[in-house]
């Protein structure tokens, strides 16, 4: 993920035109750690360490995939000093729930979800929920391509609906 992440993007945060932070999970305390400069390749490479991967140290710190401390980066976007901040919920966990009829607003519901969530959710402008297959969630190219058409119809579904509530 490095290795690609350097030789496609620029070298540091500093060199980005906007505003950007990569989110991690530090160990062993599972707190989430917003990372906003230094070397970009290493931070988005931390950022996506998922479980089954090795953490990666970063700057003397364990670091991995900034989803298990927190799956909507909310907080840091507001840190970041975005005025409106949408959300886009791929969470396997969330979509399942989604599924049997029961979101964070469902009372049922909100007590399957972590707080961290509960508090994202409620702190983003506009929350996406793309429907996303199980099968999407399989690591093959396939699922790739099924995940972004997924996040490209609700993108559009919830920017529409956002312009309708926007006009009235």
């Amino acid at each position: 993920m490095e290795q690609f992440c350097r030789q496609r993007l620029p070298r540091g945060f500093e060199d980005l035109t906007l505003p950007f932070a990569a989110v991690a999970t530090g160990l062993p305390s599972k707190e989430p750690v917003t990372l906003t400069s230094g070397n970009l390749a290493s931070a988005i490479n931390a950022s996506c360490a998922l479980p089954v991967r090795r953490p990666v140290m970063r700057e003397g710190r364990k670091l991995m995939d900034g989803g298990v401390a927190g799956v909507l980066p909310v907080l840091a976007c507001r840190e970041l000093g975005a005025d409106f901040v949408i959300a886009s919920d791929v969470w396997a966990f969330s979509a399942f729930l989604r599924v049997t009829g029961r979101n964070h607003l469902h009372p049922r519901g909100r007590r399957r979800y972590p707080k961290h969530y509960l508090q994202a959710a409620t702190s983003a402008d506009l929350l996406i929920h793309p429907a996303i297959r199980p099968d999407s969630y399989l690591p093959v190219p396939a699922s790739i391509g099924r995940m972004i058409a997924s996040g490209e119809r609700a993108a559009r579904r919830a920017l529409l609906h956002l312009d309708f509530e926007l006009t009235t």
